[in-house]
């Protein structure tokens, strides 16, 4: 009889998607492309080293772009310098965080409007952008919007003595673990009553049309972030501002670590799961780096669709786990049954 045929060939491998991450012993943050064809996530971990507070100084971001890389490369480029120099003028943090993002968005549109590359005069951050789709999105828009420029959500995170200030623009969070319970510092910019009532009254009295399903002009899922700008106009999309809600905390010596992440992660988990994902590593003993890991690496294997960027700063590491060789001692409980009727 004949040979029998060869077995068939083994199916190609699926390409891993492009991954990243690093930290030190202040913080630690996880990068991945994820299931879109380009990466328009980007992070920021800028520590000034520890205060006498015992707190880390520094200021940290993720970055969430849509529409291109231009913006998110432009604002992670030079948030950082535009925030310093507000500090350095006598602003306070809160101010300076909120004058730097009014004013890089305004210069920010100016490029756009301009068509050139961002400036490269400001050292980036060591975190490889993946190319993505045109400088501007062509697509049957509506109310004339037929075409908008990259943009960017963001949220940032500034340590200074014992205050923590978070400026959010966009659908980023910002969660803060205090010895275990969860205290959420940003509320989304969805231009939708369930998710922001605010935001979406808001647009309602500016006449801006917003549509069933939560899109700015039938264009852009927030109601703020940087850029975006209108060709038909050679404005910003109607209804988009860029000015950030801020949130200040006064720590305390509970708070163990705040956790940055964009809307690729909470699309499958909550909040409270993400940070008790990254407690747990930590106590067991994890680095920063491998924590902000874990919960990328979850949120890819369930399901997520979007890019996927995460951050760790850490206050105070949480008690370890404590383990034990004994064998737990059995309990008997008596429980008085009520007497049938």
């Amino acid at each position: 009889p004949p040979p029998p045929p060869p077995p068939p060939p083994d199916p190609p491998k699926e390409e891993e998607p492009p991954h990243s991450r690093g930290g030190d012993e202040h913080a630690g943050w996880s990068l991945h492309q994820g299931r879109r064809k380009a990466q328009e996530d980007a992070v920021q971990t800028r520590s000034a080293g520890m205060l006498s507070t015992g707190y880390p100084s520094g200021l940290y971001a993720v970055y969430d772009g849509h529409g291109g890389v231009e913006a998110v490369e432009f604002v992670q480029q030079t948030l950082p310098a535009r925030f310093n120099e507000k500090k350095i003028e006598g602003k306070s943090t809160a101010d300076a965080l909120r004058e730097a993002f009014e004013e890089l968005d305004d210069d920010l549109l100016a490029v756009l409007r301009a068509g050139v590359p961002a400036p490269r005069d400001v050292v980036a951050e060591p975190v490889a952008l993946t190319r993505g789709r045109s400088f501007l999105t062509p697509g049957p828009g509506e109310d004339g919007a037929d075409e908008v420029s990259s943009g960017v959500v963001a949220i940032v995170c500034a340590v200074e003595a014992n205050t923590l200030t978070v400026a959010n623009l966009g659908d980023c969070r910002a969660l803060l673990c205090r010895d275990g319970s969860m205290l959420e510092l940003s509320v989304d910019h969805r231009p939708t009553k369930s998710e922001n009532p605010g935001e979406c009254e808001r647009l309602s009295k500016a006449n801006v049309r917003v549509t069933e399903d939560g899109y700015v002009m039938g264009r852009v899922a927030v109601s703020r972030a940087f850029g975006d700008l209108a060709r038909n106009t050679d404005e910003k999309l109607l209804g988009l501002i860029a000015t950030p809600d801020i949130q200040e905390v006064a720590l305390q010596d509970q708070d163990e670590f705040v956790l940055l992440g964009c809307d690729g992660i909470f699309e499958v988990m909550g909040c409270r799961d993400a940070m008790l994902t990254v407690r747990r590593k930590l106590r067991a003993g994890a680095t920063l780096e491998e924590a902000a890991d874990e919960v990328v690496q979850q949120a890819f294997t369930r399901g997520s669709s979007d890019n996927l960027s995460v951050v760790i700063v850490l206050l105070k590491r949480p008690a370890p786990i404590e383990t034990s060789c004994e064998r737990p001692r059995l309990r008997f409980f008596n429980s008085k049954l009520a007497a049938p009727k």
